[in-house]
């Protein structure tokens, strides 16, 4: 499952910098689903009210 997913990013992004950013970004979203959902609801609100 996870050399699927590593095959699909690889496609994707040739770049390793851009991928390893992707996977901290995973990782850090993972940590702190909560704050992250919390975020991701404000920044959404923001963008419907502007």
């Amino acid at each position: 499952m996870k050399k699927n997913i590593e095959l699909i990013w690889s496609n994707f992004i040739p770049s390793h910098y851009q991928k390893s950013t992707i996977y901290s970004f995973i990782t850090i979203s993972k940590q702190t689903n909560r704050i992250f959902c919390i975020f991701c609801i404000l920044f959404i609100v923001r963008l419907h009210y502007v």
